[in-house]
């Protein structure tokens, strides 16, 4: 790729548009300018690798960089992508450690390196900065666990998917013993854990409680009630101090009509849960009906249950009797 060198005040510039440094003051960012290393990378080109030692962050100029993670299978899954103008490694440099992940140039890549000793130096003369640095890092963080998340949810999301997701949710603390969710309550709302541990429990008549099943970082609750809008068929608590991300009715009706291939790994979540929920039955079997009611006139309620009936099928015979079908006979 073809080198170039930057002036401080280029340097100071680049600096000053980032979301960490733009509210210093310009005499600090050139400071800190003056201990800048400019690093170009060939397309393919490893910035770092998994496991490496935390010594550094960086500043993108121009060009690219996905981040992937070493699976146990010995593939690389891609959890994000870097861009111009963003921040790589602003969390390990503070919190030390090996790197989390691999970064890769997607294209020809010009970045700016700060050493951590650089970065020490500086957290510890401005107090402001370390505070923003804090806050910064912390929503970061969010977003990295919030990625994660979706992606054993849904799969790969680019970008865009996710940027869409996040302007949606709102992030929720549930402390341990309360409840998330009550049975009865609508069920208008979609929610993904994040950290934590919760338990389903259902009541019976007299309003005992039977413990139905834990719910573990990754998987969700809801997902049948913002779609049929039906009640909540079981209470949900936290047993451990929990981070959730809500999504509500409209946020999801938003979502699919710019993201339609998620109501495909709706329905998949659907089809698992009512399969965990039916025990083993002898050969001979008793008919199970299941309606389902659209939540909203946007929701694409012929997809999913053609999706459902597709899935259910594999385990049994499924007939999906729809007004049309009805209005024929």
């Amino acid at each position: 790729m073809n080198q170039f060198t930057l002036s401080i005040s280029e340097l100071t510039a680049h600096l000053a548009a980032t979301e960490l440094f733009r509210r210093l003051d310009r005499k600090v960012l050139e400071e800190i300018a003056v201990d800048l290393e400019l690093i170009n990378l060939s397309k393919g080109e490893a910035l770092f690798r998994q496991g490496d030692v935390s010594d550094a962050m960086y500043v993108v100029i121009n060009g690219g960089l996905q981040a992937a993670i070493a699976q146990e299978n010995g593939d690389a899954r891609v959890v994000s992508e870097v861009g111009p103008g963003e921040l790589v490694g602003e969390i390990a440099i503070l919190t030390g450690g090996m790197r989390t992940a691999s970064l890769y140039a997607v294209s020809d890549t010009a970045l700016l390196r700060l050493s951590k000793t650089t970065f020490d130096r500086l957290a510890a003369q401005d107090v402001q900065t370390r505070a923003q640095i804090d806050q910064i890092i912390l929503q970061r963080l969010r977003r990295d666990k919030l990625a994660a998340r979706l992606f054993d949810l849904f799969g790969p999301l680019d970008k865009a998917a996710l940027q869409q997701v996040e302007a949606e949710i709102e992030w929720i603390d549930l402390p341990r013993g309360e409840a998330l969710v009550r049975q009865g309550e609508a069920g208008d709302r979609l929610y993904i854990l994040i950290s934590g541990r919760l338990r389903v429990v259902v009541a019976d008549e007299r309003g005992a409680e039977r413990v139905v099943s834990d719910v573990a970082p990754g998987e969700s609750v809801g997902e049948m009630g913002i779609l049929t809008g039906e009640t909540r068929s079981s209470s949900v608590y936290a047993i451990r101090d929990s981070v959730l991300v809500k999504l509500s009715q409209a946020g999801f009706e938003r979502l699919l009509e710019k993201q339609p291939q998620l109501l495909r790994h709706i329905a998949q979540l659907v089809t698992q849960r009512l399969r965990r929920a039916t025990p083993a039955t002898p050969a001979r079997k008793a008919v199970t009906n299941l309606a389902i009611i659209s939540a909203g006139l946007s929701v694409p309620l012929a997809e999913f249950a053609r999706r459902l009936v597709a899935a259910l099928s594999a385990n049994d015979a499924t007939l999906h009797l729809s007004s049309a079908r009805i209005d024929q006979t």
